[in-house]
């Protein structure tokens, strides 16, 4: 029989299309002891697919963690035409004729389009769709856009981090172009292929959208929900072959720490780290996640990499020497050639 403890981590779904993310976490809850908790980090809408982090047990309460990583995606740019929801599933409510079309593209060379895409890298501000889960005045404006209501919404800066077209083709009808997208939390893709549009002056909307990395994820860690369901019929003791550990999508430094901190971590108790006392030190950002190797830190050399990477508000991970993610806390600052660190979550000892 499981049990909740033996349930903590990251379970990386490749979502398939036509179903919420919601009904992803509706059909791998009857696979659950009713009492685990269960959540998803980072909604995918029901046409798109990919990278879909699910969190069990004490890993929901790491989820915004997850959301400020980057996320990346595969997604194609239709031309010609804009639709109700800004993707293919909706209701075209502006489009061009095939002459309109032609006239407008016939103004512009591949290297125009490429450079619309291109410029679109760095900050700029974007305005949230309506079809967005968007919290306004306490509700979501997809609920809104549902009532026929549309509203002022405020303009926010993202973040786009790298573009590249996969696939460029300006002479069917519709145009279209296939790229990747790396981007910060909270941009919408959907708004993005509209803002290229804009440029090019012609109505756009999305026609394909395949998340390929959230929360530090990448689609090599994800699989199948069918696949995931399939195993979970023959053996329900499957989820503990499939999850990844608690720490997976965590950033920041790492540290072992010694069993004479062990109460006081558990208590929830800020520390006083001496240099000294640090066993091991691990900043790795590779989700194969913990690297056991059983060398201890010079104090003098562990000084120095923590003067040169570990900042202010710095988030620390401790460890158990087994391996076990005891708590998150912060550095908040030194005393002498101590760190002081302050408790943010604690996690019970298995």
């Amino acid at each position: 029989m499981r049990t909740q403890t033996s349930l903590n981590g990251w379970l990386v779904i490749d979502k398939p299309p036509g179903i919420t993310s919601y009904d992803v976490i509706r059909r791998l809850k009857r696979h659950l002891p009713k009492a685990l908790k269960i959540g998803h980090a980072g909604t995918l809408d029901p046409m798109a697919t990919g990278v879909l982090p699910v969190a069990l047990g004490q890993a929901t309460r790491l989820i915004e963690y997850v959301h400020t990583h980057p996320k990346a995606y595969e997604a194609r740019w239709v031309g010609g035409a804009r639709t109700d929801t800004d993707d293919a599933t909706g209701r075209v409510i502006e489009s061009l004729s095939h002459d309109e079309l032609r006239r407008v593209l016939s103004h512009y060379s591949v290297s125009d389009v490429r450079r619309a895409f291109y410029g679109m890298v760095g900050v700029y501000r974007q305005t949230p769709p309506m079809v967005s889960a968007r919290k306004v005045a306490g509700k979501r404006l997809y609920e809104l856009s549902r009532a026929g209501t549309v509203i002022p919404r405020d303009e926010r800066p993202v973040v786009i981090y790298t573009v590249h077209i996969r696939h460029l083709s300006l002479h069917t009808d519709p145009p279209t172009v296939d790229f990747y997208v790396r981007t910060s939390k909270g941009t919408y893709i959907r708004t993005l292929v509209q803002d290229i549009g804009i440029k090019l002056g012609l109505p756009a909307h999305l026609g394909y959208l395949r998340r390929t990395e959230s929360g530090g994820f990448t689609l090599k860690h994800a699989r199948s929900l069918d696949h995931v369901l399939e195993r979970l019929k023959e053996d329900e003791g499957a989820f503990r072959t499939l999850l990844y550990p608690l720490h997976a999508p965590l950033q920041g430094v790492r540290l072992t720490v010694p069993p004479s901190f062990f109460s006081s971590i558990q208590n929830g108790r800020s520390l006083l780290f001496k240099m000294e006392e640090a066993s091991e030190s691990i900043a790795t950002q590779d989700l194969n996640i913990v690297d056991r190797h059983k060398e201890r830190v010079e104090a003098m050399r562990f000084v120095e990499m923590v003067d040169g990477v570990m900042q202010l508000q710095s988030l620390v991970q401790l460890f158990h020497e087994n391996g076990q993610l005891l708590a998150l806390y912060r550095f908040v600052g030194k005393q002498g050639k101590a760190l002081v660190l302050r408790a943010e979550k604690v996690f019970p000892a298995e």
